[in-house]
């Protein structure tokens, strides 16, 4: 997976400019770390007799369809922009070319059937790379949203 998925959120919050090497429009499915370790602890906790029906534990995880744009725009709702290294795009035809052969938009049925869980939005992916990565005085005031299966874990 190309890196400019959580470039686009690490860099500028370190208040670096970044060159993308994928376009702002195009979609993959992304799962915020977060998620990804709650749902990967989530796998591991399950019996076997959840994997009765399968020879195996593999499976895809929930994820979002999200854009380069979608996760730097919500970054912005969350940081002063001010603050903000820039992002700019320099598309490599032929990485461009690959990405867009991988899934975009994964169901996941199996994985929601065990009870694994996706994120809420491309803003809950970005406040948890803001939370590890800057001081919260930098960000913006906004509504903390319990429900999310993100806040169901906290990391220290």
């Amino acid at each position: 997976l190309p890196a400019a998925f959580s470039d686009v959120l690490r860099e500028p919050l370190l208040g670096k400019d970044c060159v993308l090497n994928l376009p702002p429009d195009m979609p993959h499915a992304v799962c915020g770390y977060r998620v990804l370790v709650r749902n990967l602890l989530h796998l591991a906790d399950l019996p076997a007799a959840a994997f009765a029906d399968s020879t195996d534990r593999s499976m895809n995880l929930p994820c979002l369809s999200l854009t380069l744009q979608q996760l730097y725009e919500a970054l912005q709702s969350l940081v002063p922009s001010a603050r903000l290294g820039k992002v700019s795009y320099e598309p490599d035809v032929n990485l461009t070319a690959k990405l867009k052969t991988f899934h975009r938009n994964m169901l996941a049925t199996r994985a929601r059937s065990m009870g694994m869980v996706a994120d809420s939005s491309a803003a809950a992916i970005a406040a948890d790379f803001a939370a590890q990565y800057v001081d919260a005085g930098m960000l913006k005031d906004i509504v903390e949203i319990y429900e999310e299966p993100r806040h169901w874990m906290t990391f220290s």
